[in-house]
């Protein structure tokens, strides 16, 4: 079971809160949208990874060694 939601806002819209990111467009506005689109991408992908795994049994989860 997760316990927080889908996140509602994009990673861009997130993002560009925080002066840092606003100083890498204000400089580089192409690999700043490049950069985004990946942070997004991850962002998708890792919570899809969670929500799976959300359907796993206990005995599902390896112990590391």
């Amino acid at each position: 079971m997760l316990d927080s939601p889908r996140p509602a806002v994009s990673f861009t819209d997130y993002a560009y809160n925080e002066t840092r990111y606003k100083a890498l467009a204000a400089a580089n506005p192409t690999e700043a949208k490049r950069l985004m689109g990946l942070a997004q991408e991850l962002m998708t992908l890792r919570y899809k990874n969670y929500e799976n795994m959300a359907t796993w049994k206990a005995e599902e989860f390896a112990p590391v060694a």
